[in-house]
């Protein structure tokens, strides 16, 4: 049965709206958390701690180089009216993380340091609908979008973890952030067959931004047994300058056929975190964690942030990882479940022509939250290290219930390292 929807509502919702919200998927790094589902900031147990939680480093009494390359495919699934649309995937394989770390010895115990280049944030992106309504006059409306974006920030990364106490750590890591983005968007809109308004309903866009900025972890480490610790990760708001340039298309428009733009601005984020628990025996290794996102109004209190955006709303997210040895510990199996609320507000955006920061304030969408399942081997003889891990994550979004998508992501990534 075909919905009936005003004119307007419809361009401002599948035209505009989700062009103004920076999608970005935080994939992590390193097989070994990845295998976990990512909930390692109570283990932090190898150079992945730079991003876990930098306490994690003072109880590595150990030097290791590590290398990570990954495969990473998302697509997605849309449902208007009665109509069911199959994006393109994208598929691309990249490099996860390099680096290295060194202990040395103290007298408190332990201090590593650690360098790396990590590419834990992707902007992956890939979106198709189309289908045909009735608005209120009972004009045919055909409409059709496709979106494809991707790209990913690298983080230029260095760090230490100190142990200050009996089985007390602490850990600074500090990144420059750089980055790219390149996207695509091609929309097309008819009322009975016809084109009305010819830059707004039918227009190719492209789009490439360029980032850089910093990102700053303060990590802490508590073992308070020779089997359990906890573990608190804070992450400072990062900051991004971006330059951005626009090229428009307006295959209807003989007066205008094409418009670039240029501009900058920069993303900022709120405060986030994680604090977690884990127990390791010589049979099981098992982690737990809870993660938050603050309301933006701790970075922000100036701005006026409407009180329906997801800028103005806590975000968290919870999970649990295993690990279990396998033939005389030679070999290491792991288990792992991340569920997070969907957040469209990783990062906010203000341009430098603009006086006050977007905060989205239309409840135009309904998300369901993220789920990643995650499974993965560790192979270990003597001081080489080889690792791989498999990820499936699927979300869901609503729009005012007319356009239902769903999305999954399927990643894998394998590590390899040596310890000496």
């Amino acid at each position: 049965m075909k919905k009936s929807i005003a004119f307007f509502v419809l361009i401002f919702i599948f035209g505009n709206s989700f062009a103004d919200l920076e999608v970005s998927h935080t994939v992590g790094i390193g097989a070994k958390s990845y295998g976990m589902a990512n909930n390692f900031v109570a283990v932090s147990n190898d150079q992945s701690a730079l991003f876990y939680n930098p306490a994690g480093l003072a109880f590595v009494p150990a030097r290791e180089f590590q290398i990570s390359i990954d495969g990473l495919s998302q697509k997605s699934i849309s449902e208007f009216n009665n109509s069911k649309d199959y994006s393109f995937p994208i598929q691309r394989p990249r490099m996860a993380n390099i680096g290295y770390m060194h202990a040395f010895p103290t007298v408190q115990g332990g201090f590593t340091m650690s360098g790396a280049l990590l590419c834990p944030v992707i902007f992956d992106e890939s979106r198709k609908f189309s289908g045909t309504y009735l608005d209120k006059s009972n004009n045919v409306i055909r409409v059709s979008r496709e979106l494809r974006s991707f790209g990913g920030l690298n983080y230029w990364d260095g760090g230490f973890g100190l142990q200050i106490a009996k089985g007390l750590g602490v850990g600074v890591s500090g990144a420059f952030v750089s980055g790219k983005e390149e996207g695509h968007t091609v929309f097309y809109q008819d009322t009975n067959g016809r084109i009305g308004d010819p830059y707004n309903d039918d227009y190719d866009q492209y789009y490439i931004r360029n980032y850089l900025g910093y990102d700053i972890r303060l990590g802490l480490m508590y073992n308070f047994s020779e089997h359990y610790a906890i573990g608190l990760r804070v992450n400072i708001p990062q900051t991004l300058w971006f330059s951005e340039e626009v090229s428009e298309t307006y295959p209807h428009s003989p007066l205008e056929p094409e418009y670039i733009s240029e501009s900058r601005g920069k993303l900022i984020s709120s405060y986030s975190g994680a604090a977690g628990f884990s127990c390791m025996f010589p049979f099981l290794t098992a982690s737990c964690e809870f993660r938050i996102r603050a309301p933006y109004s701790f970075v922000a209190p100036a701005e006026n942030i409407p009180i329906e955006s997801d800028a103005a709303k806590v975000k968290i997210g919870a999970g649990a990882g295993i690990e279990i040895p396998l033939i005389l510990s030679t070999t290491l199996l792991r288990f792992g479940y991340s569920w997070d609320q969907y957040d469209t507000y990783p990062f906010a955006r203000k341009y430098s022509d603009e006086k006050n920061i977007y905060f989205d304030s239309e409840a135009k969408s309904a998300f369901i939250d993220s789920h990643l399942l995650t499974a993965g081997l560790g192979f270990i003889i003597k001081n080489v290290c080889l690792e791989t891990a498999y990820g499936y994550n699927f979300w869901s979004l609503d729009t005012r219930g007319t356009l239902k998508e769903n999305y999954n992501q399927q990643r894998l990534i394998v590590t390899f390292s040596i310890r000496f």
